[in-house]
């Protein structure tokens, strides 16, 4: 799924890029204005396209379609589970009978639990959670929960039914955290969660 794209060439040894360009720009109009006739409201977009489509100098395509991205908010109501996977570094992530074959030191994480619907739903290869700062696993998040973004990479669905993928945490979760305000945002809101301050408030006995 994509309403936008752009056309590459690789470049031949021989070529520089004055020479490549003057070989490739006609060609490269060409299939561009051949895709949008096929599929009417696709265009070329040469800032933020959705797919990118590289020739090889092989002629084999390539298609590498732009991650997507979910912002919302997260509550954690578990002091036993992490908002992010926490691999088991002896293993790697592979599973091994220390960590009980599971790959993680503890879990179900908030990532894992929201990234396994979404996955379904978009067709995505895999996420990388971005939040607004972290806490501890044994530390709750309450009050209006923090802000996060969900990248997924290589999606082969860019609009979700984001009721469902819900719903499906919720139900996954089973009352140890909760997702609010799930929206489809841009590439930009990654970096904002990043970057952005935050004063935190904690109560402990």
């Amino acid at each position: 799924e994509f309403r936008t794209f752009v056309i590459g060439f690789d470049r031949p040894e021989e070529y520089d890029r004055v020479k490549h360009e003057a070989v490739f720009r006609e060609l490269k109009r060409s299939l561009g204005e051949e895709i949008s006739r096929r599929l009417p409201g696709v265009d070329a977009d040469f800032t933020r396209p959705d797919l990118r489509v590289e020739i090889g100098i092989d002629h084999k395509v390539r298609l590498q379609p732009a991650p997507i991205f979910l912002g919302g908010r997260y509550r954690k109501l578990s002091r036993e589970i992490p908002a992010t996977r926490w691999i088991h570094h002896a293993c790697g992530g592979r599973g091994c009978a220390s960590c009980g074959h599971r790959g993680n030191l503890c879990g179900p994480s908030i990532q894992e639990l929201l990234s396994e619907p979404v996955l379904k739903l978009s067709g995505g290869e895999r996420t990388a959670f971005h939040g607004l700062g972290r806490e501890d696993t044994d530390a709750r998040m309450l009050g209006p929960g923090r802000p996060f973004v969900l990248e997924v990479h290589r999606p082969r669905r860019r609009s979700l039914p984001l009721d469902v993928c819900l719903e499906a945490f919720s139900e996954n979760a089973r009352g140890l955290a909760e997702v609010a305000s799930l929206v489809m945002v841009g590439p930009e809101a990654r970096g904002a969660v990043k970057t952005a301050g935050a004063e935190k408030t904690y109560r402990a006995w």
